[in-house]
């Protein structure tokens, strides 16, 4: 499973907001941005720390969006893929060289998968 493509579906779905991979060239707030970093795969269960960036107008707007995709992360946990998810970390973390506000939730997400 590709995780990344997992949860942006996922997020898209459920929150009905804009959701990538990337920061879209053309940008209409507001919108998420998913991103893997370390983790592994062991036994066929993966383990990795999943960023949800949100963007939005401002700060608030962006640390509301925030906390739709805790509720909404928590909720993908129900699926038969995931086998738990928790919070890292939800803080803002403000794009200084574009000027633009941002939340960033960091998650640990085990799911079948692995190796």
């Amino acid at each position: 499973m590709i995780i990344e493509k997992f949860i942006i579906e996922k997020l898209k779905n459920k929150l009905g907001v804009p959701t990538f991979a990337e920061v879209p060239k053309d940008i209409s707030y507001p919108f998420l941005v998913v991103s893997k970093t370390g983790g592994k795969d062991k036994n066929y269960i993966s383990n990795h720390s999943i960023i949800v960036q949100s963007y939005d107008k401002t700060l608030l707007k962006a640390a509301e969006l925030s906390e739709r995709v805790v509720d909404a992360m928590y909720e993908i946990e129900a699926n038969d893929e995931i086998c738990s998810v928790s919070l890292d970390g939800n803080y803002p973390f403000n794009d200084t060289t574009n000027k633009r506000y941002r939340y960033q939730a960091i998650f640990n997400v085990y799911y079948y998968g692995g190796n």
